[in-house]
């Protein structure tokens, strides 16, 4: 006779359950606060090894905090400084030559079955609209790019407020969960090892895109060399829309100059993704996060339909923290079974 086998549920566990489903439904609900928390903790994981490193020359954690903020601070407000002279100049030519421009596209439209579609005039309309307070006062364009003043002010405070109280919320762990403390802190260190990593190469692979997207443009004489390449490297931190967003755009721009300039720049784009996807980031994630690409390509399709663009950006290092979460948890029930 066949043995059948009955799966019991505690009370207390279906409890536990509505409890998760309700912090989620809390967490979505305030999302936009919740990201900002999220940014702050992330940040503060990448300021945690330079802090570390000041602490080991006998710097106190207060200066050395202060310190580390402050260069970052500064180094923020110089990048802002440098590329808006060069972007606005840019923008202000493509404000100043855009009808040209639109000129040449409503020739190969009509050249099209649908030629007079009114398409072109309505992009121009929008197109000017868009671009000429960016020209105008590049500073606020950019700061409206990262969210606003009042934004950036509360993750940045906050993420100065989780590096400075480091090692108060281990104490804090150590003397609330005694008996779970050092499995807590070991999770925590591996999260803030695969979190700053990930984030880490990111930024490293934008800045390549950037820079090599920059000298393939400026070899093929493109106008607005430095902005596409901006451009490009901003929304490769975007996985998969980013680069295909950017690579249409050098493309149409390149058009305006020649076939020969849109194709091979398209090429040379293809080339540096493929340069920064396949040989440059997989040797810097592989360190920190050992995620497989088929569990890569489903966290980035839930991320992104839950929380949009963001949610792309973070699906990954969350992705990886609830993976060490799960390994974790299996651990310990190996280890109920055997006692």
């Amino acid at each position: 006779m066949k043995e059948v086998r009955k799966i019991e549920i505690s009370w207390s566990t279906i409890f536990k359950i509505l409890v998760a489903v309700l912090i989620v439904y809390f967490l979505y609900s305030l999302k936009e606060i919740f990201l900002w928390f999220l940014f702050s903790l992330i940040l503060s994981f990448l300021a945690i090894p330079a802090i570390e490193f000041f602490e080991r020359k006998k710097i106190p954690r207060v200066f050395a905090t202060f310190l580390v903020y402050f260069l970052v601070l500064g180094t923020f407000a110089l990048l802002i400084f440098f590329i808006s002279n060069s972007l606005a100049d840019e923008l202000q030519n493509l404000v100043k030559f855009l009808p040209s421009y639109l000129t040449e596209v409503k020739k190969w439209f009509e050249k099209l079955p649908f030629g007079n579609f009114r398409l072109v005039e309505v992009f121009e309309k929008n197109l000017q609209e868009a671009l000429e307070p960016m020209a105008k006062n590049i500073f606020r364009f950019l700061m409206t790019i990262f969210g606003g003043v009042f934004t950036l002010f509360t993750i940045f405070f906050l993420s100065f407020f989780f590096s400075l109280e480091e090692k108060k919320v281990k104490n804090a762990i150590r003397s609330f969960f005694p008996k779970e403390a050092e499995a807590i802190l070991g999770l925590w260190q591996k999260i803030q090892v695969q979190v700053s990593g990930w984030f880490f190469s990111r930024i490293l692979g934008c800045l390549l895109v950037w820079f090599l997207t920059y000298l393939s443009l400026f070899l093929f004489k493109v106008d607005y060399a430095f902005s596409l390449s901006l451009f490009a490297g901003m929304t490769n931190l975007v996985p998969i829309l980013g680069p295909i967003l950017a690579g249409f755009v050098i493309f149409i721009f390149a058009l305006l100059e020649s076939w020969w300039q849109a194709v091979f720049s398209l090429v040379a784009f293809i080339l540096i993704q493929q340069i920064e996807g396949t040989i440059f980031l997989p040797i810097l994630t592989q360190r920190f996060v050992g995620l497989s690409p088929l569990l890569v390509l489903l966290s980035l399709i839930i991320g992104g339909k839950l929380l949009g663009i963001l949610g792309a950006i973070l699906a990954i290092p969350f992705t990886a923290v609830l993976k060490e979460i799960v390994l974790i948890f299996l651990k310990r029930e190996d280890e109920f079974e055997a006692d």
